[in-house]
């Protein structure tokens, strides 16, 4: 395996070599040292690279000098020319004056002064193409700097990702040593725990070391797993041969009848066997209402006469108004709400009121309120009789002692005595 530069880029070139491959660990450092080499030699190219530029900044200075120069002297010539334009015209203007062989002359130095003109042209033009180029290296010059600063900056990155690289391939190889440490670990605790298949109980571990409390192994003789105690091996697992199946609901008992007895539920011993009489039993029924009952007589009859007469009580052959007894209502009690109680109670015979009497209505078909205001106008000892009443009025009358209207007092004390006699009677 090596590596190639095509363009400032390295790339890995397969030369029929190989890195070490016996680990992951091995081939993360070896890609991390290609990394770190690949890293030089960029840097080393954009080294070059930058050489390249300066260079190519340099010759542009230098040719930028080189097309100041020659503008300078462009522009020296372009003024040499002026002054021999400025001759030519002078000629001329001598030719006029001294004949055909200065116009000739003169026509000759203008020719001249022309072709002179045309090189201070070209030399200028030259000048601008030099100054062109030299603008044109420059920015190449420019552009080569750019190129090398990139390369170095490539260069510095691919270094600190090589360094990087080396540190997490060490951190990795520090991993991969711990994990290892760790799994050699786990399985030689698996190993001390279990132990593989056996003819017979192994006295100490696969390691030759003592045994430990939870180790398991697989008899061979017996065809059973068994586990150490810590002073023992017993089965890990008990046969469920013969063993009761919860979703069997005890169904596949033995003997049922063996069972219940076994767990303190005999039928007709520890628990009430069924009973249609008790189908038809409430659930309130209680020991308490089994006392009551049992204090009744067997075969009681509370119709008989004797058991009736007993208990204070009558028969209804032994009442005579037995349907008033029936009919007789709340509203036929004397109570204290209505005003008196049977003990005070007026009998039917007679008797004395110890109050007043107040009725809104008749005693034996007399208005007392009527008769009251008569008697209220009778004085106290009034004399109703006929003799008194009439030998009064006789006397209270204002008349003359003869006579009234022909009568005597004789005659009128006759006539009202009977008059009154007849009141008297009518008053009762």
């Amino acid at each position: 395996m090596g590596f190639r530069d095509q363009g400032n880029q390295v790339t890995p070139v397969d030369d029929g070599g190989s890195f070490d491959t016996g680990t992951d660990t091995a081939i993360s450092i070896s890609e991390s040292a290609a990394n770190a080499l690949a890293a030089a030699v960029s840097a080393a190219a954009a080294l070059v690279s930058e050489n390249n530029a300066e260079t190519s900044e340099t010759n542009a200075a230098t040719s930028a000098a080189t097309a100041t120069t020659k503008a300078s002297e462009a522009s020296t010539s372009a003024g040499t020319a002026t002054t021999q334009a400025g001759i030519a015209t002078t000629q001329a203007a001598l030719a006029t004056t001294n004949g055909a062989a200065q116009v000739t002359l003169a026509t000759a130095q203008v020719t001249l002064a022309t072709a002179e003109v045309a090189l201070a042209t070209t030399q200028a033009n030259n000048a601008s193409g030099s100054a062109t180029t030299a603008t044109t290296k420059a920015a190449e010059a420019s552009t080569s700097a750019g190129t090398a600063t990139t390369q170095a900056g490539i260069a510095t990155t691919k270094a600190s990702e090589a360094a990087t690289s080396a540190t997490s391939s060490a951190t990795s190889a520090t991993a991969s040593e711990a994990a290892k440490d760790a799994a050699l670990a786990a399985l030689d605790s698996f190993d001390d725990r279990y132990l593989g298949a056996k003819a017979s109980d192994p006295t100490l571990d696969n390691d030759g070391n003592a045994l430990v409390a939870g180790a398991l192994y697989y008899n061979t003789t017996d065809n059973v797993m068994k586990v150490y105690t810590g002073s023992a091996w017993v089965a890990a697992y008990a046969s469920l041969s013969g063993a009761l199946v919860a979703l069997d609901n005890l169904s596949d008992l033995d003997n049922a009848a063996t069972a219940r007895v076994n767990i303190g539920l005999a039928i007709g011993t520890n628990v009430q066997a069924h009973s249609s009489v008790l189908d038809s039993t409430t659930a309130a029924y209680t020991t308490a209402l089994n006392t009551k009952l049992g204090g009744i007589e067997a075969s009681a009859d509370i119709t008989d006469t004797a058991n009736v007469t007993a208990a204070g009580a009558l028969m209804d052959s032994e009442v005579t108004n037995l349907a008033q007894v029936k009919a007789f209502s709340s509203s036929d009690y004397a109570t204290a709400a209505q005003g008196t109680t049977a003990a005070a109670a007026l009998p039917r015979t007679g008797g004395a009121m110890t109050g007043a009497i107040t009725t809104n209505s008749t005693f034996d078909g007399r208005n007392v309120s009527v008769d009251g205001v008569k008697l209220d106008g009778i004085s106290i000892n009034a004399d109703v009789s006929a003799t008194v009443v009439t030998q009064a009025f006789v006397n209270n009358l204002n008349v003359n002692a003869g006579t009234l209207g022909g009568d005597t007092k004789a005659t009128i004390l006759s006539t009202a005595e009977s008059s009154s006699l007849a009141l008297a009677i009518a008053l009762g």
